[in-house]
């Protein structure tokens, strides 16, 4: 029973992966620090990601970090 309630909440939690972009003329960036948010009505950007601390951007053009 214990085992069935266990993976019931398993199924039921968001995970939270970690995400590593490889950024143009800079290379792997973790986005773990980042607030993204996908453009949907841009045929050009697709998402946008900012890290407040830093002051950083990093904006996705097509497919292209």
């Amino acid at each position: 029973m214990i085992r069935l309630i266990f993976t019931f909440v398993l199924l039921l939690s968001s995970w939270a992966e970690a995400e590593t972009v490889d950024v143009k003329y800079r290379g792997p960036v973790d986005l773990k620090p980042f607030t993204c948010q996908e453009i949907t009505r841009s045929s050009v950007v697709n998402r946008l990601c900012y890290d407040a601390s830093n002051q950083y951007v990093i904006v996705q053009l097509k497919t292209t970090y």
